[in-house]
C-alpha cells in the first residue's frame, strides 16, 4: 500500500501507535532473497544513480523467519547519518518492522501527546517486502526515485545509517526487547559499533563493520521470563546488507 504524504499530518494525528491491517505477503516473495545489486566500490560508483535499494536480513539457517507473532524482524534507520544504538530510541529516526504477517514503516515523532519521542506508525510495506521461499530471509526494497515511499519521504538526504536487530513481542510492544543485534552478541555493549553507514546511491559503505554482512551464530539474548520452548533460532540473524541496483 502506498499512501501519499501530502497527507501525513492528518495521519498522525489519526494513527499514532496503531497499525495497519492490510494483508501480509504469501510468504514466497520474491523467491530465495540474495545479495543482489551493486555494493559500494562497484562499477557503477553510483553515476546515474540505481532504481532500487534492498535491505536484507536472514536467520539461523536452523531456524526460519517466524510467523506466529513471537517477536519481529527490525531495521532501524537514522536519517542523519549517525551512529545507532539499538536500545536508545534517541539514535534511530525510523523503523521498519515485520511482525511475521506484515511489513511496516515507523516513524520517530517527538513531544506527541507528551514529552519525550514515540514511534508512529506511517504505512504498511506489504509491496516492498518479501520473505524467501526457503523462510530464512526477508528483504525490503525501495524505489529510490518514488517521491511518496516512506523511504524517501523520512531518509531525506543520501546519506543515511542502518541497524538490524531482533526483538521478541512481549505485550504487543512496538518494538520489543532485543533478541539478537548485527554484530557480536549477547552483550549490547558498544552495538553501535556494528551500525552500518549507507548512501541511496551506493547501498554500504566505509567505514563497514567487523564481519560485515555475516553475524554470528547463536549468539542471541536469551530472557528466562519467556516461554522455555521460545523459537530463539528463529529470531538470530546470519547477516544483513544494504545493496542496490
Amino acid at each position: 500500500m502506498r499512501i501519499e504524504f501530502k497527507t501525513l499530518a492528518c495521519m498522525l494525528v489519526g494513527i499514532f501507535l496503531t497499525a495497519g491491517c492490510a494483508a501480509g505477503p504469501n510468504g514466497s516473495g520474491n523467491g530465495t532473497s540474495t545479495s543482489a545489486g551493486t555494493t559500494a566500490g562497484a562499477a557503477n560508483g553510483g553515476a546515474a544513480g540505481p532504481h532500487t535499494i534492498t535491505f536484507h536480513m536472514s536467520v539461523n539457517p536452523s531456524g526460519q523467519i517466524d510467523r506466529s507473532g513471537n517477536g519481529y524482524y527490525i531495521f532501524l534507520l537514522n536519517a542523519n547519518d549517525q551512529p545507532i544504538e539499538v536500545t536508545d530510541l534517541d539514535t534511530f529516526t525510523d523503523m521498519v518492522r515485520f511482525d511475521g504477517v506484515n511489513f511496516q514503516w515507523y516513524h520517530r515523532i517527538e513531544e506527541a501527546p507528551s514529552p519525550g519521542f514515540f514511534l508512529t506508525f506511517i504505512s504498511d510495506l506489504n509491496d516492498s517486502g518479501s520473505v524467501s521461499g526457503d523462510q530464512t530471509s526477508l528483504q525490503v526494497t525501495f524505489n529510490v526515485g518514488d517521491a511518496s515511499s516512506p523511504f524517501n519521504t523520512f531518509i531525506n538526504t543520501n546519506q543515511f545509517t542502518a541497524h538490524a536487530i531482533t526483538t521478541d513481542a512481549t505485550n504487543g510492544a512496538i518494538r520489543g526487547r532485543v533478541l539478537d543485534f548485527f554484530g557480536p552478541g549477547p552483550d549490547l555493549n558498544n552495538n553501535e559499533s556494528y551500525t552500518v553507514f549507507a548512501d541511496k546511491l551506493l547501498g554500504a559503505v566505509n567505514p563497514l563493520p567487523a564481519n560485515f554482512p555475516v553475524d554470528p551464530l547463536n549468539d542471541f539474548i536469551i530472557y528466562p521470563d519467556l516461554a522455555s520452548n521460545f523459537p530463539y533460532v528463529n529470531f538470530d540473524l546470519a547477516d544483513f546488507d544494504i545493496t542496490t541496483q
